[in-house]
């Protein structure tokens, strides 16, 4: 083993930490040290590629949205509304509505109601 000045850039770098531990045979005042046991510990690479990823923003989550059969429908249609009888209508808002409160509720996000200003707002100063 070298020691630690004698080690090139790139091993010392490579290095995350050391363990020395002395070996003793006997007891007492018949203990003595017969020698030492010496661990080296290496940085871990692959952990380190991973927060380089995630700090250059390599990576991202995924999000798949599943479709029901109306939705699939509509979309395969193009969204043409004009065909629909005014039932047709009142049940797609229902069915979107449906789908809009569940998304918000899937996320945890609780509607809120709009809060309008009867004026604008005045510093009291």
């Amino acid at each position: 083993m070298k020691d630690i000045p004698d080690l090139d850039a790139d091993t010392a770098r490579n290095i995350s930490g050391f363990d020395f531990v002395t070996l003793y045979d006997g007891e007492g005042d018949q203990k003595h040290a017969f020698g030492q046991l010496r661990k080296i510990r290496l940085r871990d690479s692959l952990k380190a590629l991973e927060l380089e990823g995630r700090h250059q923003k390599l990576f991202t989550d995924k999000v798949e949205h599943g479709l029901d059969e109306e939705t699939r429908r509509l979309a395969a249609r193009k969204l043409d509304f004009s065909g629909f009888s005014d039932t047709e209508l009142e049940e797609v808002i229902r069915s979107l509505e449906a789908v809009g409160s569940g998304c918000s509720e899937q996320r945890g996000v609780q509607e809120e109601p709009a809060v309008s200003a009867s004026e604008p707002h005045k510093d009291q100063g």
